[in-house]
């Protein structure tokens, strides 16, 4: 599943090095790749017969190239962690929301969040991560589910509305919370670290599936475009240090142009090792110049860069002869093989 010069790269781009190129992750699907889903909204999220055929076809009809990897990842929604702690949740054709009705309504309610194995998405994601690792045997990766960052855990347990005015009427509630949030964010990762190890993963992915050998995940606080660069200083950027000094290595998701304004904090974290960009709905992809400032400062504070959604060849291949290979890793899925096969010969040149 994972050849030793697969492994090569990828640990080059954690050390912010390049082995002759940046880390490229190119699919390339057949239009068999995609298996109709059930139409039955629990079916389509908890039926694992499914989403394992679904996978299974999804790797069969998909053709990898450079470090690509076949495999799939637990998508219970994008912070998960929140329903595992007795939020509400509720299912979608393409996502879960959280936080429709928040269970929080004062702040003495903090004292009850807990982590249980009573609780049924805590269980039911756990049942469902082993079930998967244990199909794949280690013949395909399998990557953590989304927990979710220690804010936005806290934004879809309190409100978000309520949670901004709490910023100014209980800072310090909102820190003691916090802390706690990350005290149960760390035990929860640890808990499906270890599942993964005792499976045979031998390294392991996230919902972004770049590979490492010891323990990383995204970091992330999709709140934080909502609030001034102070309130980030005060309420995200210590958490978000606190995580990557509890990770062996980590990415932080930046998510839209209103994260922008944090962008220089978060440059400060030594043990930060890159940001992964994603312009938002209705911005300009990946691949546009204007986002190359926002490249360059990255590239400039010596930290790498992950850009996912690039599906063009044309927009690859600028980005590989405009930017350092050194902790650069693109992902991105294109139309045929020869595309595929043209990107990853000619960024061993622009590397070279």
């Amino acid at each position: 599943m994972l050849t030793s010069e697969t492994r090569k790269r990828y640990e080059a781009f954690w050390a912010r090095d390049y082995d002759t190129r940046a880390v490229l992750w190119i699919e390339v699907p057949s239009k068999a790749a995609y298996l109709e889903p059930p139409s039955d909204m629990t079916e389509r999220w908890e039926n694992m017969e499914y989403r394992i055929k679904a996978c299974r076809q999804y790797m069969q009809n998909t053709r990898y190239f450079a470090e690509a990897i076949p495999g799939t990842w637990i998508n219970f929604g994008p912070g998960v962690m929140a329903a595992m702690l007795g939020g509400d949740y509720a299912y979608f054709p393409d996502t879960v929301w959280f936080g429709r009705s928040p269970i929080m309504k004062d702040w003495r309610d903090m004292d009850s969040i807990h982590i249980s194995r009573d609780n049924r998405m805590h269980r039911f994601v756990l049942e469902a991560t082993e079930r998967i690792l244990r199909d794949s045997a280690g013949t395909y990766r399998v990557g953590m589910t989304d927990l979710g960052g220690a804010m936005d855990i806290l934004a879809s347990l309190r409100g978000t509305e309520p949670l901004l005015t709490d910023l100014l009427d209980a800072p310090e509630e909102v820190e003691k919370a916090t802390k706690k949030l990350d005290d149960l964010w760390e035990t929860t990762y640890s808990e499906f670290y270890a599942l993964n190890n005792a499976m045979g993963q031998h390294g392991m992915t996230t919902w972004m599936p770049i590979w490492c050998p010891k323990r990383w995940y995204p970091l992330q606080c999709d709140f934080s475009a909502m609030i001034s660069p102070d309130h980030f200083r005060r309420f995200v950027l210590p958490s978000v240090d606190r995580g990557a000094r509890f990770l062996d290595h980590s990415v932080y998701h930046l998510d839209g142009v209103g994260e922008l304004p944090h962008l220089d904090m978060l440059l400060s974290i030594d043990r930060l090792d890159a940001i992964q960009w994603v312009p938002g709905d209705g911005k300009p992809g990946c691949g546009d110049e204007g986002w190359f400032p926002v490249y360059e400062k990255i590239q400039s504070r010596g930290k790498g860069l992950v850009l996912m959604g690039v599906n063009s060849s044309v927009e690859m291949l600028r980005l590989l002869k405009q930017f350092s290979h050194k902790g650069l890793c693109i992902f991105g899925t294109l139309s045929c093989a020869e595309e595929a096969e043209e990107v990853v010969r000619k960024a061993a040149e622009y590397a070279s």
